[in-house]
């Protein structure tokens, strides 16, 4: 059985008082991701209230990383 690696993302979409529009850095998860899979890991994916993670836009950039991801 392999080991499990737990990756908890956020899932807020505003930041502030004034609402900014936020979210996960792709490369926060891709990277480890990518690490933690090459080790043989079970990489599972979590946010605290079990809504699916936003991402932020500024982190979409051409990453090799991200764009496998």
């Amino acid at each position: 059985m392999k080991k499990r690696i737990l990756i908890i993302a956020s899932n807020a979409n505003t930041i502030g008082p004034r609402n900014r529009r936020t979210g996960t850095f792709l490369s926060e998860v891709a990277h480890p991701y990518v690490v933690f899979d090459k080790a043989g890991f079970q990489v599972d994916f979590a946010t605290l209230s079990g809504d699916a993670p936003y991402l932020d836009a500024l982190s979409l950039a051409d990453d090799p990383d991200n764009l496998k991801f």
